[in-house]
């Protein structure tokens, strides 16, 4: 089946450039699209490093698929798309694939915009109109897989909502992985609950709710969550150990598995009744509506002293997984602990559960402590929770930023006394830098290095950059850190204390900054928590000295190093590009100490010099908000580049536009606008967000502003914490608002602070900038009885 032709530019937008128009491949187009794909593959400069074996990838393309693209992609019942210029429709400028593969899926192939077309939303009306077609033919679910190192690609599949759900090795020298990315289709993505309840006289509660069968039956695609029943125990358990073995790293470990899942078997899960249901909590199963013997998700709910309770057990069958049961279960089991009184819920699962600890995120439980389980071999579990009370329901600003409790039972620097349960062997204590532990120091530093591929292929460059390290501050560590008010930490084996087996610096800088430098654990020290223990040594000392903020820099293809930094704490904030052939970025990642990590805003009598108060906007604050709002445009680089346009949009919004009168366009009609003072000087503005009344109950958040200088301290938050309250008791129900489509760290922010994207709109066409609308529901705000 054809398809139609898609104008794929914003109808309301003047023609400023030339619209693009998406239609199905035709034969002419091949030569195009082969000189598409190539140009594709060596935008990336790690393939050109390794051109010698990509060259034989490009020709077995053009003998397989690429060579006959109807045949592979249009007879089996799937197609291929091109996007082109309404100006010069002869010329391909972006093109994707989608081939059929069994049980209703589609493998995505071949996506690719030519390069002086990126940026101008070329991809996402590629996607659009796959995913169209896709629906209308049927299709349940369309996955792909891309290169590890193509992390631009990666980016955008996320932002279409795709997920990341495998990792393949596809070469171990030089190292190259593929990652798999997927996305249901239609009401598949993501089904919502049926309102209908079961009828009174059933003992089971019953949520009916649309999902993705994969069972092949027609007409089987409702899935009902119940209650559980004692026959279905054997499939619980079935459900319970597919789950465990779904990780890697659980199968490496399966004589302890096994060992656990007897112990399973013979507590909780041997009398789920019992544990579960007669103490005050329940236990759920989601079963197929055509065939509700069959259990496809399980979950648990354990009561807890103090109106909590234990999350347990989360399973979803394997072949029904991405359908949106997971979410279904959680819902039913926070709805149920609500209409019961509970307060809280909380989880544990490992830390190599990547896919489950995403799903808990995704629901809103917080990440509150990481944990060791097991020592030999090394296993680290997750805590989440939620709060589900209504009157706990809104998340706590202090609570979400607090820095993660790391309960491991080694210490970070051990004491005298030697008091921990820590093996002998393998307990680990921290001190500072001695002169005899240079010589280890620099072959750690030089192994860190050399344990990614990248680097080993461009092994001259990092050569030279050893060098420079060790005629500079690894030179000379005591006069480069300590001297100048910082520090050096090794890590040693107690067993073997003369042996260096990790490492990090901290760099005094000024206003008390401190960058965190050279941080490596020995290769055959890793995943023991030495990097966390080191850590904790370094945030300790740190916050004794009064440092106010910890900032590092990591290379750009150093994922696992950016994931740890992540998962202690620190944010990603900046991405500086060090070289540009070969293609080489750094990521600045940054922490706040102590106090400063989310200060949060108390009454204006308190004391405390340096507390923030959040204040009604008053005439004389303009001019500041004013110089504060051009500073947040101008933080990004993007915006940068059209300063001539931002300066434009700036005089627009004084003289006509929202700003020239902010009285009577915030608060004459409804709304308010708050600024974030400094206690010690109430005239100094550090930070602003409006909101502007809409009609049916609805506001609009606008002018989110924070200081350059007063970032990363939480007044962001403390501003939204303040508007959503006064929203709230004003019978607001729901705000949303619009951010731009660069504005990463703004996008991220929102997201933290329970908004949701709703949206993706074309605010210019030339120069081409994207829009990014969000919007949250308000709870309402409980009447106070006289």
């Amino acid at each position: 089946m054809a398809s139609p032709p898609v104008p794929a530019a914003n109808p309301a937008v003047g023609g400023a450039s030339p619209e693009i128009i998406i239609r199905q491949f035709r034969s002419e187009d091949l030569p195009q699209v082969i000189e598409l794909f190539k140009q594709g593959m060596l935008a990336y400069p790690v393939h050109m490093a390794h051109r010698e074996m990509l060259e034989p990838y490009l020709v077995e393309s053009l003998k397989t698929d690429l060579g006959n693209i109807e045949a592979t992609y249009m007879a089996p019942g799937g197609n291929f798309w091109v996007a082109v210029s309404q100006a010069e429709p002869t010329t391909v400028v972006g093109m994707v694939g989608l081939e059929a593969k069994p049980d209703k899926e589609g493998e995505l192939r071949r996506m690719s915009v030519k390069d002086s077309h990126r940026r101008f939303g070329v991809g996402r009306q590629l996607i659009t109109a796959l995913e169209q077609w896709a629906e209308e033919q049927g299709y349940r679910k369309v996955w792909l897989t891309t290169g590890g190192v193509m992390d631009k690609a990666r980016a955008f599949y996320a932002s279409v909502g795709y997920e990341q759900t495998a990792t393949i090795v596809i070469s171990e020298e030089p190292h190259f992985v593929a990652i798999k990315f997927e996305k249901c289709m239609g009401s598949q993505a993501d089904p919502v609950a049926d309102s209908a309840s079961s009828p009174p006289a059933e003992t089971e509660t019953i949520a009916a709710v649309s999902a993705a069968s994969s069972n092949g039956m027609e007409g089987s695609t409702e899935i009902v969550i119940r209650q559980y029943l004692p026959k279905d125990l054997p499939q619980v358990e079935a459900l319970f150990r597919e789950g465990m073995l779904h990780y890697p790293e659980n199968k490496a470990n399966l004589a302890q598995l096994e060992k656990y899942f007897a112990q399973t078997m013979q507590t909780d899960l041997g009398d789920v009744e019992g544990t579960y249901m007669a103490p005050g909590g329940n236990f759920w199963v989601a079963a197929l509506e055509s065939d509700p013997s069959k259990v496809v998700g399980i979950v648990g709910l354990e009561a807890k002293p103090g109106k909590e309770g234990e999350l347990r057990h989360m399973s979803v069958k394997e072949s029904h997984r991405r359908c949106g049961i997971g979410r279904k279960l959680l819902t039913e089991l926070e709805e149920w602990a609500r209409t019961q009184d509970y307060r809280k819920i909380w989880l544990s699962t490992g830390v190599v559960m990547t896919k489950a600890r995403a799903l808990y995120a995704a629901s809103g439980y917080k990440l509150t402590e990481t944990f060791v389980i097991n020592k030999d071999p090394y296993i680290e579990g997750v805590k989440f929770e939620k709060s589900v009370s209504a009157a706990e329901s809104v998340p706590d600003i202090t609570e979400s930023s607090r820095p993660l409790a790391v309960a491991a039972s080694t210490a970070a620097a051990k004491t005298s006394n030697g008091s921990n349960t820590v093996d002998e062997l393998t307990e680990i204590i921290i001190r500072q830098f001695r002169p005899e532990d240079l010589p280890q120091v620099i072959e750690l530093f030089k192994q860190g290095m050399l344990a990614y591929p990248v680097f080993k292929a461009h092994s001259e460059m990092v050569e030279q950059y050893f060098a420079e390290s060790l005629k500079t501050d690894l030179g000379n560590i005591e006069a480069t850190y300590m001297a100048p008010g910082g520090n050096f930490w090794v890590a040693v084996s107690q067993a073997e204390p003369t042996t260096v087996v990790g490492m990090v610096g901290l760099e005094a800088k000024p206003d008390k900054e401190g960058e965190l430098r050279r941080m490596s654990v020995k290769d055959s020290h890793r995943r023991f928590g030495v990097g966390r223990q080191l850590i904790t040594a370094l945030e300790q000392w740190a916050e004794e000295q009064g440092y106010r903020k910890v900032w590092l820099t990591t290379g750009g293809v150093m994922d696992k190093a950016r994931a740890f930094y992540a998962s202690v704490g620190y944010e990603q904030t900046a991405t500086i590009v060090i070289s540009e052939e070969p293609h080489f970025v750094a990521i600045k990642f940054e922490k706040c100490m102590g106090s400063q990590a989310d200060p949060v805003a108390e009454s204006s009598t308190e004391k405390g010099s340096t507390e923030i108060v959040i204040r009604q906007y008053r005439p004389e604050d303009l001019a500041q908000a004013l110089e504060m709002l051009r500073e947040g445009f101008m933080h990004y680089p993007e915006h940068k580049v059209h300063k001539e346009m931002l300066e434009q949009l700036m005089t627009e919004m004084v003289t006509t536009g929202d700003l020239s009168d902010i009285e009577g366009n915030y608060m004459a009609p409804g709304g308010n606008f708050w600024v974030a003072v400094l206690r010690n000087d109430p005239s100094k503005l550090v930070g602003m967000v409006g909101l502007e009344a809409k009609p049916d109950n609805v506001g609009e958040l606008r002018r989110m502003s924070v200081k350059e200088s007063h970032r990363r301290y939480g007044i962001g938050r403390l501003l939204i914490a303040e508007l959503e309250k006064w929203a709230a008791s004003h019978g607001y129900r729901k705000i949303w608002l619009g951010t731009g489509g660069v504005m990463l760290q703004a996008q991220k922010f929102y997201l933290s602070t329970g908004y949701t994207q709703t949206e993706t709109v074309v605010i210019n066409q030339d120069p081409y900038m994207e829009g990014i609308l969000f919007e949250k529901m308000l709870e309402e705000a409980p009447v106070l009885e006289p």
